[in-house]
């Protein structure tokens, strides 16, 4: 029974000695000041110019395995598929318009799966809309969802400019509105036209035979 209990004791204390040891697994951290991520290479984190970087001009993105560029450039794993360029996937060999990386886990969609619940889009998978009470998807950086003006900017609606409209072509002869005119003249002189109507009248008349010369 005492050596049981002594052995109980020790293994107790040794237990205690390991919490109080310090840790020493820890990578250090970058040496830029005021920088809490961990190095890679350089005693520099990648941000600050360690590990490696895509060789590619202008290109900020981790160079990828053993090649000299990032997956925007060329670089790890290729698509398996025929004639396709972009990026693997994961582990799979396949870039995910082939099927590669995580798909939907509904039943019978094959889409790729966005985000941590293992869902596409489609299914409520990646972020959500950050309008209020909605539960559709959010596209791009805009955090909205298509129906709240999220996803790919698109052109505004702009109204037709309006049809310009033809003069209707006059259907009467110069002859016919020349002898309207006199007609009116005659009346007129006779007294059975109003001054107002009979000037208004003389003046549409008299566009009409300059329209007609």
């Amino acid at each position: 029974m005492g050596d049981s209990e002594d052995a109980a004791n020790v293994a107790e204390d040794s237990v205690a000695v390991l919490e109080q040891a310090p840790r020493t697994t820890m990578r250090p951290l970058c040496q830029v000041s005021g920088c809490e991520n961990i190095v890679l290479s350089k005693n520099r984190c990648f941000r600050h110019g360690g590990g490696k970087h895509c060789e590619e001009p202008n290109c900020t993105k981790h160079a990828l395995g053993s090649t000299k560029r990032c997956s925007a450039h060329g670089g790890g794993r290729r698509c398996d598929h025929e004639g396709c360029t972009k990026g693997a996937q994961g582990s799979t060999p396949r870039c995910k318009a082939h099927g590669g990386g995580r798909r939907c886990k509904e039943e019978g969609c094959l889409k790729s799966a966005q985000g941590p619940n293992d869902l596409c889009k489609a299914h409520g998978g990646g972020n959500n809309c950050v309008e209020p009470d909605c539960e559709k998807s959010a596209y791009g950086s805009t955090g909205l969802c298509r129906k709240h003006g999220g996803g790919p900017k698109r052109p505004r609606y702009q109204e037709p400019p309006p049809e310009t409209t033809k003069e209707a072509a006059p259907t009467e002869s110069y002859e016919v509105v020349l002898s309207r005119l006199e007609k009116l003249g005659e009346l007129h002189s006779r007294g059975l036209v109003p001054k107002e109507y009979f000037d208004k009248q003389v003046s549409v008349l008299n566009e009409k035979l300059l329209m007609l010369v």
